[in-house]
């Protein structure tokens, strides 16, 4: 809205003062809303017209208020910015238009110039508050339907407000629980984050979050247990580069991306097929199991088996077939080895297996759990041809220090061997 523009009310019984008022705005370019020498007539035409501002003189005939009084209500109900006019001056009079939300103040005879000034200054000053408002009211909105808890602080780190979800997030019931509750005493935050907030650096970071650490320092009550998943914004508030002024902290409950997460990374290591580890998988976890039996002073020994003329069932009987033959020989050797073992489909048609905390001397037991398992698949006639394996195996000690690649390297040259002498 240009000023210019603007409409103005004039509530004055005097009818002369009026009018010389009404000529020096219309002068100036305002727009003369009405004229109304009292309350009721100022108020009909206030909510008929809506004018930009009102110019009230501080003695009304037809109530009990005064003028200043009234026009608190006409900013409260109608929002309507309003000058005060009035032939005293004296202290009291001033006295209470600085503790009223007054937007300018007159004295009879009013000088034009203070009028258009004080005209000028009041919407300036109206426009920025509506404004400022506005802006109030659209943050209160985001802040309190957001799906993000957000947390605001005071300049010590004491919690001021919090929103619903928020208060969801860490199973509170209402925010009078947690009102004082202190940012820089919160055990879930690291002291290297502290230090950063006080510094007036922003801090994001992703981390678990324990409700037992909530009940041991009896911070606050929960309904909630056990651990969460937060990704946590901390932002400080500053007036200029030096002065932190507060605290505003967004939170998100991200368990269940962390659970997705999780379950993507182990089908990562799952071999579709088969339901066995990859390879991935497989050297993943033989990695952490050497590392354990060299502590634990524990053997291992690692079979490499290959699936006999792979190639010749694809081609012969095609794909589907393949898989089937894959898919019986992972059961072979699911039923051979123990739960315990780490078995895996490293690539095409071949397996490794690590077998943890093994017996001296079990190797020929295995060798002959795989025949024998061989042999009741094929009784079972499921393949249109017989199901063959050929294998190697080798060991490792603890007092040995050899990396994963040799004992593969190994393991594999010996199961080559004994695909091609035992045919």
């Amino acid at each position: 809205m240009h000023m210019e523009s603007a409409k103005v009310l004039i509530v004055e019984d005097d009818i002369i003062l009026a009018r010389i008022l009404s000529k020096v705005l219309e002068d100036a370019g305002y727009s003369i809303a009405g004229i109304a020498k009292s309350c009721e007539e100022s108020t009909r035409i206030a909510r008929e017209i809506k004018p930009n501002i009102a110019i009230i003189d501080i003695a009304l005939t037809d109530t009990d208020c005064d003028g200043i009084d009234f026009s608190q209500t006409f900013l409260k109900e109608l929002h309507i910015p309003c000058i005060i006019v009035t032939g005293k001056s004296d202290q009291s009079i001033r006295t209470r238009l600085q503790h009223t939300h007054c937007y300018g103040f007159l004295s009879k005879p009013v000088n034009d110039h203070e009028l258009l000034i004080n005209v000028e200054s009041a919407l300036n000053r109206h426009r920025l508050e509506e404004a400022l408002r506005a802006s109030e009211e659209r943050f209160r909105l985001i802040y309190e339907s957001s799906p993000i808890g957000i947390e605001l602080y005071d300049e010590k780190g004491e919690l001021l407000d919090a929103n619903q979800s928020c208060l969801n997030i860490f199973g509170v019931s209402s925010v009078d629980k947690v009102k004082g509750f202190k940012l820089f005493e919160d055990p879930n935050l690291s002291e290297e984050y502290k230090e950063k907030l006080k510094k007036g650096e922003t801090v994001r970071y992703e981390a678990p979050f324990d409700f037992g650490l909530v009940r041991a320092h009896n911070l606050y009550e929960t309904s909630r247990n056990g651990i969460i998943h937060l990704d946590v914004l901390l932002t400080p508030l500053c007036m200029n580069s030096n002065t932190v002024y507060g605290y505003m902290v967004q939170v998100q409950d991200i368990t269940a991306r962390k659970i997705y997460e999780n379950t993507l990374r182990e089908l990562s290591m799952i071999d579709q097929l088969t339901g066995l580890y990859n390879r991935r998988g497989f050297i993943k976890l033989t990695k952490q199991q050497m590392n354990l039996a060299k502590r634990n002073g524990e053997n291992l020994v690692l079979f490499f088996i290959d699936l006999n003329n792979m190639k010749k069932i694809n081609d012969q009987f095609g794909h589907p077939e393949g898989d089937r033959a894959l898919i019986l020989a992972a059961g072979i050797l699911r039923k051979t080895f123990r739960t315990t073992d780490v078995i895996a489909r490293w690539g095409g048609d071949e397996f490794a297996v690590l077998m943890i905390n093994a017996k001296r001397g079990c190797e020929e037991k295995i060798s002959t759990r795989l025949a024998e398992g061989i042999k009741e698949t094929n009784s079972e006639g499921i393949l249109k041809t017989e199901l063959g394996l050929s294998w190697g195996y080798t060991s490792t000690s603890p007092e040995i220090d050899e990396d994963i690649e040799t004992i593969i390297a190994r393991a594999d040259k010996a199961m080559y061997y004994h695909k091609h002498h035992h045919r």
